[in-house]
């Protein structure tokens, strides 16, 4: 989905996303302190059953949980070079669980480890990361998303973004932010 189709699919509609995924996730039995996305792919039901229930309430959109599937992020779980893969299932498990008809956006946000965005070798650290995982999600394979929305972004992580679009833009992604006028920017 480009920016125009994304315009004119939100354009005089309110459109319904997904919410809470963690905190359902954990009523689930996901324990606190684990990595998410391991976790969720170890124990596929959960999140399929948690998002054919969003879609049965009436979800336009779901989030793939990829909130925390960057380098940085899953290394400490020692994961750090499972991005792509762990990406992409995470995905794909969200594509069947909803079916046709309802958007999966890859949801990307913080790597929770703070930078410093004066230390360009920590910006350039961020920045790669958050371009791997912006690539893992990329069409056309089967299993990308067709959104990737960033979510909680601290003002670096805008920043990153800001410098970063002129990079995805050239290959045709583009970082929806919904707004109270539902038009992206």
């Amino acid at each position: 989905m480009n920016r125009k189709e994304f315009e004119i699919w939100t354009r005089n509609h309110i459109r319904l996303m997904d919410g809470a995924t963690g905190s359902n996730l954990m009523k689930a039995g996901m324990p606190r302190g684990v990595c998410t996305e391991s976790w969720v792919l170890d124990h596929p039901e959960a999140l399929t059953a948690l998002q054919q229930g969003y879609k049965t309430a009436g979800s336009d959109m779901v989030y793939a949980p990829t909130f925390c599937a960057n380098r940085i992020a899953l290394a400490s779980s020692s994961l750090e070079g499972e991005v792509c893969r762990m990406n992409r299932e995470l995905v794909a498990l969200s594509k069947q669980a909803v079916g046709s008809g309802i958007l999966v956006a890859g949801d990307m946000t913080t790597t929770g480890k703070p930078a410093d965005p004066e230390d360009s070798a920590a910006y350039q650290l961020l920045f790669d990361a958050y371009r791997e995982q912006a690539e893992a999600l990329m069409p056309p394979e089967r299993s990308s998303a067709k959104l990737r929305l960033p979510c909680t972004m601290p003002t670096i992580l805008l920043l990153f973004f800001s410098s970063l679009s002129h990079f995805l833009y050239k290959r045709y992604i583009c970082f929806y932010y919904i707004v109270r006028n539902n038009v992206c920017q």
